[in-house]
């Protein structure tokens, strides 16, 4: 089963928001996740970050592979 951290979308329409999310690859975007990693809330003054690192970082050691924009979002919560 290959693994990947993707952005899961939620909200109403003009006022999003997105789960960070542990998914199977053949899963749909808003298929069921195996794990809720964080959110991140674009629409905020500050792009509001909350990731499990914890969590995050036993995915990736078993072998999960980030999204494009997930890696981008975990770099910019690093730099805080």
């Amino acid at each position: 089963m290959a693994v990947v951290i993707r952005l899961q979308r939620r909200g109403k329409k003009k006022e999003a928001h997105y789960l960070i999310v542990a998914t199977d690859k053949r899963e749909s975007v808003s298929g069921q996740a195996l794990e809720i990693l964080g959110h991140f809330h674009p629409t905020m003054e500050k792009n509001q970050i909350t990731i499990n690192k914890e969590r995050l970082d036993h995915w990736i050691k078993n072998g999960a592979k980030p999204s494009a924009t997930v890696a981008s979002i975990i770099r910019k919560s690093q730099k805080k």
